[in-house]
């Protein structure tokens, strides 16, 4: 199997057609990954190329992509499409790199856990996520985007944010996946090792609230969302 490409994708939207440029740390954090790994590639998506990028290369689900309520959604969705096509690994724009994550390269996919799951429960989150090109786990992530879609609203409520494209939509989908043993979960201690997420973004707030959706938000593997939407929509298929 080819070892998981030398590509980085970064994703920054000027959200919701407002004019925020990206602050200056998060081009030093970016600029942390570049020395640590220069001979790899990078691509920057914002929502022009990434429009592009879908009516080239996934036309059947352009309109779905601009049809989401909430550029959050659209910032979560594409990381999919980018994985899937390009391969290489996904890092958020809060994240800064603490030593090269080539050993990781070795694995088909990579997915890191959220640092506040407890116990047994595994919430998988999307601030870091690596492939080969044209898996079939980033498949699965695309395919059920429809689906997920159902749970958006107009005002980024948390469930709606991290059910229709966010860590509880990749979690679904991974449970499945994960049992078939076509993922590499990064442990966390091994995560703080390799870079370090600073939460600038939803995860942040989502510290107080996260144990309770989490005992709330996962059955049998499948997400309690929508009345197991999710679960049951994916079973279907399977």
């Amino acid at each position: 199997m080819a070892p998981i490409p030398k590509i980085l994708h970064w994703v920054w939207f000027q959200l919701n057609g407002g004019t925020l440029t990206p602050p200056k740390e998060y081009e030093t954090m970016k600029e942390t990954w570049r020395q640590l790994h220069p001979d790899w590639k990078y691509i920057d998506w914002d929502l022009d190329n990434s429009r592009k990028f879908l009516k080239d290369h996934y036309p059947d689900y352009l309109n779905l992509f601009d049809g989401y309520k909430r550029d959050i959604f659209r910032i979560d969705a594409i990381r999919y499409f980018a994985l899937h096509h390009y391969g290489g690994f996904y890092v958020d724009t809060d994240v800064d790199c603490l030593q090269s994550i080539d050993c990781l390269r070795q694995h088909k996919v990579v997915l890191a856990l959220n640092k506040y799951t407890k116990n047994t429960l595994s919430i998988y989150n999307n601030h870091f996520m690596g492939t080969v090109p044209n898996s079939k786990f980033f498949q699965a992530c695309i395919e059920r985007l429809p689906t997920a879609s159902l749970l958006q609203t107009e005002k980024s409520s948390y469930l709606s944010v991290m059910g229709t494209a966010g860590p509880f939509y990749l979690t679904t989908i991974a449970s499945y996946h994960r049992k078939k043993g076509e993922i590499y979960t990064l442990p966390y201690q091994t995560e703080i090792r390799l870079f370090t997420h600073h939460e600038r973004h939803s995860w942040k707030l989502a510290r107080n609230i996260m144990s309770d959706v989490i005992r709330i938000g996962l059955a049998t593997g499948g997400l309690v969302v929508g009345g197991l939407v999710m679960k049951q929509a994916y079973q279907m298929r399977h």
